[in-house]
């Protein structure tokens, strides 16, 4: 506004008091018909708001129940008892030809339920190694196991070395006589062999 004029913008004051009560009167009026457009909108994202609202917390519960389940995991396996190292020695007589490898395999099926399987071995993942010298091989069984599953796993190895024979997935048959078999203990070479058979 210029100072002393009575104007504003170039308009006489008086005729800028005339045109406010009616400027004012159709702003109401076209207030109140945006609000009119607007109420069924409003609704509509409340709705959409209380709906997400209430996913929240059925996803909130949701995730609250899995991670109770993860808990309840994890103290399981805290409880339960450590893997250790145990070893096996056993003496067997086998033919030149026969293969070697076989009483290897009668260990796993006895143990595993299968020479042919997927890990990870449930009882006691182990490992068997052989040495020849002439028709005397030497085995030896590497394996983890729970303290209390371990008189289970050396007595089964003991049977499936006493049966003597195993068959081979082309239908040959390998035999062997059990000289001796028992437990041992593992040597300080073969800690970290030991190492990650507990961690399977």
């Amino acid at each position: 506004m210029i100072r002393g004029t009575g104007y504003c913008r170039g308009l006489p004051t008086d005729r800028l008091r005339r045109s406010g009560p009616q400027r004012s009167e159709n702003t109401r009026s076209r207030t109140a018909e945006r609000s009119q457009a607007l109420e069924p909108v409003k609704k509509v994202v409340t709705a959409s708001e209380s709906h997400g609202r209430g996913a929240k917390v059925g996803g909130c519960a949701e995730g609250e129940r899995r991670l109770a389940r993860l808990r309840a995991c994890r103290r399981k396996r805290h409880d339960a008892p450590m893997r250790q190292v145990f070893a096996h020695d056993a003496v067997l007589t086998m033919g030149q030809h026969e293969d070697e490898r076989a009483p290897g395999a009668a260990i796993t099926e006895a143990l595993c339920g299968s020479s042919q399987h997927e890990p990870p071995c449930l009882l006691a993942p182990h490992h068997t190694s052989s040495q020849r010298s002439g028709e005397e091989v030497q085995l030896r069984v590497l394996f983890a196991a729970e303290p209390g599953s371990a008189a289970e796993v050396h007595q089964r190895i003991d049977q499936a070395l006493a049966r003597g024979a195993m068959g081979a997935p082309n239908g040959a048959q390998t035999t062997w006589r059990l000289q001796k078999s028992a437990g041992s203990l593992p040597r300080p070479d073969e800690e970290d062999h030991g190492r990650r058979l507990v961690s399977d």
